[in-house]
């Protein structure tokens, strides 16, 4: 019976310790919010973490956060589509970078680097365009006619698909941007 209880208490302990670990977990959620993964479609709930190649859907009234490795967070907002196309299997990874990408909707991020010693680059992929961020905070909104990529604190640089040049923005500014 002890040795029952000991495997309990180490399984439950595991179960804590890797969801510490984990870089991109569920901060609330409210409405309709589902994460399309290998082919089927979840509901999200507090606390679960999402995975590399995860695509975040939310309905009309659906609104989701996401706690982002203890350094900041993702506001995922109504009718939206975004996608994890990138993440590090934890925050102690050796290759941190991190890529989201959005189809339609608005994204709300507020990133701060953990150490200035840590490279932990962050990307977002839309219409067409890489957007590379610093600390600080910024908003994405893709409705099918126009996209607007903005920086209240913090910079964003911005490089189309196959171009050489980059843009860079500084706060407070909007950009719009152009497949």
């Amino acid at each position: 019976m002890r040795l029952l209880f000991a495997l309990f208490g180490l399984s439950l302990a595991a179960a804590a310790v890797a969801a510490d670990d984990a870089v991109l977990t569920v901060d609330t959620v409210s409405g309709g919010v589902v994460v399309q993964r290998d082919g089927k479609q979840l509901s999200l709930h507090l606390g679960d973490a999402l995975q590399e190649q995860d695509l975040i859907q939310t309905e009309a009234g659906g609104h989701l956060t996401l706690r982002f490795a203890r350094h900041g967070f993702v506001d995922i907002g109504p009718s939206t589509e975004a996608g994890v196309e990138r993440l590090p299997f934890a925050a102690y990874a050796k290759d941190l970078k991190s890529i989201f990408s959005l189809s339609r909707g608005y994204l709300r991020v507020v990133w701060k680097h953990p150490q200035i010693s840590t490279s932990w680059p962050l990307f977002i992929y839309m219409s067409g365009h890489r957007i590379s961020l610093t600390s600080g905070e910024f908003f994405f909104q893709h409705d099918g006619n126009e996209q607007l990529a903005c920086a209240a604190a913090g910079q964003l640089a911005l490089q189309a698909v196959g171009a050489d040049g980059v843009e860079t923005i500084r706060p407070p500014a909007c950009t719009r941007l152009i497949a």
